[in-house]
């Protein structure tokens, strides 16, 4: 766990990184600005201890950092006393393959519906649903949401435009030296 500041950690923000022997490189791998229970607010001088057996992360105290509750209108130089357990677990291989199936047949059935919205209502009813996870609030409302977006006469959506978003969504699943460029090519060149 780091916390990025400019010297009087006005501004510290939690940031959660990890270090790869192969690449010889740190990535970033989570990050919060706030405090937002269950989450640890923002901080400095802390003590965070790994229990490899347990496979567990341990932080106690620190310095509160700005934007925490608890540093405003306090003393900066308050300690608190708060512990905290991490545990960093990967999804399971199935519920990963489940939930990027749902994706990208969620914006193949967007794509349909612009042409075919009758055979994007049946691909929605025999392909879409068996991927939806039923007890994820979420997912189910984005599922029915779905079948309102065949009567949304939108006339933005188009299909270079949904298959731009779901290309630029599957992207944030890889590193960035995989991914394309951010930077716009027409920048490079000099105008003629």
């Amino acid at each position: 766990v780091s916390t990025q500041s400019t010297g009087d950690y006005s501004d510290a923000k939690t940031k959660i990184y990890v270090y790869s022997l192969k690449r010889n490189k740190w990535n970033e791998v989570g990050k919060n600005s706030g405090c937002t229970e269950p989450e640890p607010c923002p901080r400095f001088a802390h003590m965070l201890v790994y229990d490899s057996r347990k496979k567990l992360h341990y932080m106690f105290g620190g310095n509160p950092g700005a934007g925490s509750p608890i540093e405003r209108g306090t003393d900066m130089d308050r300690r608190l006393d708060d512990f905290w357990c991490l545990r960093i677990k990967r999804p399971a291989f199935g519920d990963m393959k489940r939930a990027l199936q749902f994706l990208v047949r969620k914006y193949k059935f967007r794509d349909m519906s612009l042409r075919d919205p009758v055979g994007a209502l049946l691909y929605l009813q025999q392909h879409v649903e068996e991927v939806v996870d039923h007890s994820n609030r979420e997912e189910e409302q984005q599922f029915q949401e779905l079948v309102v977006s065949v009567f949304d006469n939108d006339a933005s959506r188009d299909t270079y435009a949904i298959r731009t978003e779901l290309f630029d969504v599957l992207m944030q699943y890889f590193p960035e030296s995989m991914a394309q460029p951010k930077d716009n090519l027409t920048d490079y060149v000099p105008p003629v």
